[in-house]
């Protein structure tokens, strides 16, 4: 078995793209399939899939014409010292969407412009230490380059400065039992405007909008997840994953329905609307007519008045749900951390102390049991 890392990616070749709500929706989420072919991967469901992504060659274009240079500029990168130009260290290696620290301190030291000098100045005020760091989170390099163009930088000096493009982590749409060399990933594209300018999110548009077909030309490795199903076959599972957080539960019914699981299967899925947002409808009700999925609990939050979110649809279903856990179902929850994850756990100890007449010590440490005996399970971002 060959192992991969995100120094040492394997390049798989993306045969599909398949956007999962219409183009006029509010939301853009994308159906991908890369070719693993070649790979001799292994992967089980509920794995997560390192990305390697480019930056847009465009937000590049723009940086290097912003500080005056032409890119073709040799340079050295990281540790290992690796000869490049400066545009490939910019559109392979960099990270130019945050501002360091460092290159805001040379820059201080450097700016000839007495107007530009004093707006810089300001930052470094103990008193503004919040508006610092926003600062550093809210502007690229590009806009740093343009804002604060009377400094000038050795183009090896300015790429030391800068962080390392990360890869993005995304957790796999699908089993190896549907298909070893296939992985699919569920993903929502990412497009804002900052500072008057349209950005995409790096990884996703690298995906959705740079990635030729066909061709080897995404880097990928296996991260390995602890996000697992019950060795038990005859387990039943309850499932929470709203929007992109479905992702690794199209894998666990996939890798349910092909193993002939025995155990019950209990979905809850959300979106903001029905019409648009209801990402793979016809599978889920496919399963559900087939019977893989005993239970399929919708929330689409926009469709009606008041707000409906996955952890409402858990409390109506409260008594029905505490049953299966007593029966010794394993819960599992995918998606946003920030506020979906908290509320569902919230929930889920509300549960605990009406319908499994608990105190409050007493439920949190039967959630903490789940946990520890891994009934409870995140894969939240």
């Amino acid at each position: 078995m060959k192992t991969y890392s995100p120094t040492h990616p394997f390049w798989a070749t993306m045969t599909k793209k398949q956007r999962l709500n219409p183009s006029a929706g509010e939301k853009e989420t994308v159906h991908f399939e890369l070719d693993m072919s070649g790979s001799d991967l292994n992967y089980e469901a509920g794995d997560i899939l390192g990305v390697i992504p480019s930056n847009d060659p465009k937000e590049v274009n723009d940086l290097i014409q912003a500080l005056r240079l032409t890119g073709s500029e040799p340079i050295l990168w990281g540790k290992e010292q690796e000869p490049m130009t400066l545009r490939c260290a910019f559109e392979h290696r960099c990270c130019l969407r945050f501002v360091p620290h460092s290159i805001l301190v040379k820059l201080l030291e450097r700016l000839g412009n007495a107007s530009e000098k004093k707006s810089l100045k300001i930052l470094f005020d103990p008193a503004c230490s919040e508006s610092l760091k926003n600062f550093q989170n809210n502007h690229s390099m590009f806009d740093v380059a343009e804002k604060f163009s009377s400094a000038s930088f050795e183009p090896q000096e300015y790429v030391d400065c800068l962080k390392r493009l990360t890869p993005r982590l995304y957790s796999i749409a699908s089993s190896p039992r549907n298909n070893a060399n296939q992985i699919d990933l569920v993903v929502s594209i990412v497009r804002y405007h900052l500072n008057e300018r349209m950005y995409g999110g790096v990884a996703s548009t690298f995906l959705a909008d740079r990635v030729p077909f066909n061709i080897p030309a995404v880097p990928v490795f296996i991260a390995k997840s602890s996000f697992r199903l019950p060795e038990n076959t005859d387990t039943d599972v309850i499932m929470v994953g709203p929007g992109a957080g479905l992702a690794p539960f199209r894998g666990f019914l996939q890798e349910r329905d092909l193993s002939h699981s025995k155990g019950r299967n209990w979905l809850f899925f959300g979106d903001q609307h029905r019409a648009s947002d209801f990402l793979y409808e016809n599978e889920l009700n496919a399963y559900l007519e087939k019977g893989l999925l005993t239970r399929l609990d919708l929330a689409f939050s926009r469709d009606q008045v008041y707000k409906i979110y996955v952890q409402h649809k858990m409390k109506e279903n409260a008594q029905e749900l505490w049953n299966w856990i007593q029966n010794d179902a394993h819960f599992y929850v995918c998606g946003d951390a920030s506020r979906m994850a908290k509320d569902v756990e919230e929930t889920l100890l509300e549960m605990f102390k009406k319908q499994g007449h608990m105190s409050e010590d007493a439920a949190a440490a039967y959630l903490k049991d789940m946990r520890t005996s891994k009934r409870y399970q995140k894969d939240v971002y």
